[in-house]
């Protein structure tokens, strides 16, 4: 399901409204920033409150990281993981990461691909769930409101004066959001290489 398939499903469910936020919350778990685009340009079309669409996808973001620190607090109470604990390599990662357990959190919530590993070796080390649950709804909220204002602000413009361009240029918005943090990625690891 893409952005656009989604956009025409929330409109089937218009007089739904409830549907529409169930559904921008679950699907933060498969395609995040699809999720708020998608969220933000609903909202801009009226189709949703803002407050309610972006309450949803906070909540839905927020409890998938907290998802992934547990499936790595999970996986460290098995015989295997409890062997894995003891290499060399597995003790300087887990203090690497307890040492900078802030940093990394706020650094995989930025960096496309980073989350997963981050979050769940966070909860496999057992590293302190309070200070990443803070953490991680701090670093949700800021990219989250950064993301659906801007899309939200520019899909108004889309309603108003775009009329039959509105959905290649959402998608268009779309693509740039997925693509810009890994264009992003590109330039600073270019930069750290010279």
């Amino acid at each position: 399901m893409n952005e656009l398939d989604f956009m025409k499903l929330a409109e089937l469910f218009a007089d739904k409204p409830l549907i529409i936020y169930l559904a921008i919350f679950f699907f933060t778990f498969v395609l995040e920033d699809v999720a708020t685009a998608s969220a933000a340009l609903l909202s801009s079309y009226g189709h949703v409150m803002p407050e309610l669409a972006y309450v949803s996808l906070l909540a839905g973001i927020v409890l998938g990281d907290l998802g992934l620190y547990g499936l790595g607090y999970g996986a460290s109470h098995f015989k295997w993981a409890k062997r894995l604990l003891e290499r060399k390599k597995v003790t300087l990662v887990n203090k690497w990461l307890n040492k900078r357990e802030v940093i990394a959190v706020l650094g995989a919530r930025f960096i496309p691909g980073a989350r997963l590993p981050t979050y769940t070796a966070m909860g496999f080390f057992r590293l302190s769930f309070t200070k990443f649950m803070i953490t991680v709804f701090f670093a949700s909220v800021v990219w989250t409101s950064l993301l659906f204002g801007i899309i939200y602000t520019v899909g108004e413009v889309f309603v108003d004066e775009l009329h039959s361009w509105r959905w290649p240029m959402a998608a268009f918005m779309i693509i740039l959001v997925l693509l810009l943090p890994r264009l992003i990625e590109h330039i600073v690891s270019k930069r750290t290489k010279l």
